[in-house]
């Protein structure tokens, strides 16, 4: 009962702002002012005292935080270009406190947040260099400043190395094998880091530039779509070949692409989903023929553990893992997005996107595969965004049929979502789905969450025979192998 008392009593003085607004600002006035150092010194602490009651509440600093920072920073940037004119080699007193205050908020609000309103200019960044290289650390009382010299020197001391791929080569990769890994095979965060340092060191090797060669859709009218004009929305190839030299790319890339296509088999969400992202990324950057084989490799996820069925001459994916396609729908979705996966590969890689929308298998008394029909509407939705009309029209029939059932009979309400978004999306893009505006009026994203609704009312509008009649033959198909 006394942790039940205790536990209100918190909620009770759980503050809802930023209560001590003036106050804090008297306070920061007094140290930014020519004040005495007593003075100074005490209002510091009081700020200090302040903002140790919002440590469990930072975010309440936020709407203020620019107002306090700008001032302070300000004033830096004055005092270290007199310090540097008048050859000041420690901080003066009155100073420190502006560098303390600073780093008290860091300590509350966090870097991440507080360094959005500290200064980014590149002047300035020679005359702070300038200010802390001349700092006596037998004068100072303060220990910021020589640990702050000391990370400088270290970032100089290797910065002149013309040896930085080798270094890579010689102790990352390493660490990216990491025989140690099986202690910690458990932990799903420690899989998901390792799975994004190999995304950046595989980035690492690569020039920062996006390849020429990807698919890129040109001009986009909604206007067009809905008119049923697809010759304007028209697919803009760049005629320009890649001009990267095959020769650039370390061999150590194969360990890194096999490293995150592992990752997609990977038994948690987070670091497939990290995988797929790294796929991409990497994939962006690569000559047209090693991303290429990129996507055969991924492709060839699909395939395993599948069989042919002798009975009913279809593929067989009961032995198939969940994990694989899910991953591997993610990076499918994360290369068509970003126009890697050229209009040529669609043949090969939409039959596979069927068959995710219908992914549904059974382990026991229950059956999984809800994650990898989402994932495949996501797919789905990548395409809309990413091809012309002309290209996706060829496939328009399956994919809409598809979307539809998966819309309507789904048992996830997830899913069921997810498949209408898509549908919406190609509708709005594409503008060759048929009876895609009457279809997205009748099973919208609000009316498909009532399963009861969705399987009774919005099934039977759409198969009425004389309206939607180009679905009707799915839905019986859905329905007899169900």
């Amino acid at each position: 009962m006394d942790e039940v008392l205790n536990e209100e009593e918190k909620c009770i003085y759980q503050k809802s702002y930023f209560e001590d607004r003036e106050e804090f600002m008297i306070n920061l006035s007094i140290i930014i002012q020519d004040s005495t150092a007593q003075d100074s010194l005490k209002a510091l602490a009081r700020l200090g005292s302040i903002l140790d009651l919002y440590q469990e509440q930072p975010h309440l600093l936020d709407p203020y935080l620019e107002s306090f920072i700008q001032p302070v920073i300000v004033t830096l940037r004055e005092n270290i270009d007199m310090w540097l004119q008048k050859n000041i080699n420690s901080v003066p007193e009155k100073d420190v406190y502006l560098f303390r205050f600073l780093y008290l908020l860091t300590k509350t609000r966090g870097y991440k947040t507080v360094v959005k309103f500290m200064s980014h200019e590149v002047t300035d960044l020679e005359p702070v260099f300038e200010f802390l290289s001349r700092q006596n650390a037998s004068i100072n009382n303060s220990w910021e400043e020589p640990l702050i010299i000391k990370m400088l020197n270290l970032c100089k001391r290797y910065i002149r190395s013309t040896v930085l791929l080798p270094t890579l080569d010689e102790h990352i990769l390493p660490l990216l094998t990491m025989p140690f890994f099986d202690e910690y095979a458990n932990n799903s965060l420690i899989r998901k880091l390792r799975t994004k340092l190999t995304q950046r060191v595989g980035l690492a090797y690569l020039k920062p530039k996006v390849a020429k060669w990807r698919y890129q859709r040109g001009s986009r009218s909604l206007r067009n779509n809905l008119e049923g004009n697809t010759n304007t929305s028209s697919a803009r190839k760049e005629e320009e070949e890649d001009d990267e030299d095959e020769d650039d790319i370390s061999e150590s890339l194969e360990i890194i692409i096999e490293i995150l296509l592992n990752g997609l088999r990977d038994k948690d969400t987070i670091v497939r989903w990290s995988a797929a992202k790294g796929i991409g990324r990497i994939t962006q950057r690569l000559p047209q023929e090693f991303a290429e084989d990129v996507v055969s490799s991924l492709l060839e996820l699909f395939e395993e553990n599948t069989f042919l069925n002798k009975s009913t001459n279809m593929l067989d994916l009961s032995a198939v893992s969940d994990s694989t396609w899910h991953g591997a729908s993610l990076a499918v979705a994360e290369l068509a997005r970003r126009g890697l996966l050229l209009p040529e590969r669609l043949k090969e890689t939409i039959p596979w996107i069927i068959k995710g929308l219908k992914f549904d298998i059974k382990r026991g008394s229950h059956s999984i595969g809800a994650h990898v029909r989402d994932a495949c509407c996501y797919v789905c939705w990548a395409f809309a965004r990413a091809y012309a009309p002309e290209i996706i029209k060829p496939f328009v029939k399956e994919i809409a049929q598809n979307l539809v059932v998966v819309s309507v009979f789904d048992r996830e309400i997830n899913v069921r979502r997810a498949s209408s978004a898509a549908f919406q999306e190609n509708v709005g893009r594409q503008g060759i789905f048929p009876h895609g505006i009457e279809i997205i009026q009748v099973a919208d994203y609000f009316s498909l969450g009532n399963r009861n609704n969705s399987f009774l009312s919005i099934a039977a509008e759409i198969a009425k025979p004389f309206v939607f009649y180009k679905y009707m033959s799915s839905y019986v198909d859905a329905l007899y192998n169900k």
